[in-house]
């Protein structure tokens, strides 16, 4: 019979150890990731404040370009109004009498837009004025959520409108 002579250097011989990682290269790795994000929170935070305020001074800037075609297209004023004390806006029918009625416009652009939770509607003009040639009364307003602020404006004449973001407070 012949025996079988196992080297002491082959991988027969060596006992199997799976590796892995130690408890102290994981908590070395988990303490590192937790820093990285207590260091990039705030930046985090600022971006999402610039994207939520961007995206309300955006749709504002929508609805008033929305009044001034709509006061062209039905050769009739329509009111761009806001509400800070709701804080909200909507565009209403001017009725021909100049009265304080106004009437509401049908659809999804008459309803009153309210805004995002702690976005808050600081106007310097209350309501904006499109006439049926494309002109305005001019205005604006300002939209800031904590410490970043969007001034919409409206030139008088013309109407055209303007998006401007604020550096922080």
């Amino acid at each position: 019979m012949a025996t079988l002579l196992l080297d002491p250097g082959s991988t027969l011989h060596k006992k199997s150890r799976a590796r892995g990682f130690t408890f102290v290269e994981l908590l070395i790795v988990l303490i590192l990731i937790g820093i990285f994000v207590a260091v990039s929170l705030p930046e985090l935070k600022k971006r999402f404040e610039h994207a939520l305020l961007n995206q309300e001074a955006r749709t504002a800037a929508q609805f008033l370009r929305y009044a001034q075609y709509r006061a062209i297209a039905e050769h009739a004023p329509i009111v761009f109004k806001v509400e800070p004390e709701k804080n909200q806006y909507q565009i209403r029918k001017e009725e021909e009498t100049g009265k304080e009625k106004d009437s509401v416009i049908a659809g999804e652009w008459g309803k009153p837009v309210q805004l995002k939770s702690r976005i808050v509607l600081d106007p310097s003009v209350e309501d904006i004025v499109y006439w049926p040639d494309g002109s305005s009364s001019g205005g604006g307003f300002r939209l800031t959520y904590e410490k970043t602020a969007a001034r919409l404006t409206v030139k008088p004449g013309l109407g055209h409108v303007k998006v401007d973001f604020e550096k922080e407070r």
